[in-house]
């Protein structure tokens, strides 16, 4: 079982600090957006969310392919409103969301996700993934997710169907795994640790990767989990206790 910030296997399910805890080499890679852009590659709104690990290349790996768990602003002030059905989410197709066990399903085509030994998540009725939002992140953005006392695993053959459905309906789950490929340090074409910052040309755009950091990415077409300002349900982030740090960057 996962202990550390490091031991991270594919299924766990993690916590993906808030952009304001980011360091500040991470902030600049994955969140301050090029000038004229309104998002770096992962928007702010997505961060402070459980994230289940989709894939982690090996136990060295620096980096790992992620897909927020949220809430979607659902909650009992709404009637556990899926978030297809909501007004915010309507332009999102539903057969591109996925739900965990206990929470309301687009329809009979995928079956639910499960958790290993008989887990529940913590928000059984309104815990869903939407498979457009997928990063490649470093494990130093990720931390423990304490809302539940046990580590919590995406059971083996929900994650299999999870990330079928990812390859076949995600638009960017190609780029995301060349992604992760290029981002790892000394192997998989990445920047060696401690080498020089290194461009690796992917998919017709250029990258800089410094010590197997993405330093600029183009944005993805998905936007990640947003949520209303003003909402009534709680966020997974005052769930977990999560305060953005003093003093949060710009």
């Amino acid at each position: 079982m996962s202990s550390s910030n490091n031991d991270w296997r594919e299924g766990d399910i993690a916590f993906l600090m808030p952009s304001a805890e980011f360091s500040s080499a991470d902030y600049d890679a994955l969140i301050r957006p090029s000038p004229g852009a309104q998002y770096g590659y992962v928007p702010p709104k997505a961060t402070g969310h459980p994230v289940i690990s989709v894939r982690r290349l090996s136990e060295r790996s620096t980096h790992v392919l992620i897909t927020p768990v949220s809430a979607y602003s659902s909650g009992p002030a709404n009637d556990y409103l899926a978030p297809w059905k909501q007004v915010y989410h309507s332009r999102k197709n539903p057969r591109d969301f996925r739900a965990f066990h206990g929470s309301e399903r687009p329809s009979d085509e995928f079956p639910p996700l499960f958790l290993e030994k008989g887990a529940a998540i913590p928000k059984p009725r309104t815990s869903w993934v939407h498979i457009q939002s997928l990063w490649v992140v470093p494990l130093t953005v990720l931390k423990r997710f304490t809302k539940s006392r046990q580590l919590l695993r995406v059971r083996a053959d929900s994650l299999d169907d999870l990330r079928r459905h990812m390859a076949r309906g995600c638009k960017s789950w190609r780029k995301a795994v060349r992604d992760l490929e290029t981002a790892e340090p000394g192997q998989w074409g990445g920047a060696a640790r401690g080498g020089s910052a290194k461009p690796v040309k992917v998919a017709g755009e250029a990258k800089t990767v410094v010590g197997g950091t993405v330093v600029r990415a183009t944005a993805p077409a998905n936007c990640g989990p947003r949520k209303r300002q003003g909402q009534a349900a709680k966020s997974w982030a005052a769930m977990a206790g999560e305060r953005p740090a003093a003093g949060s960057r710009p």
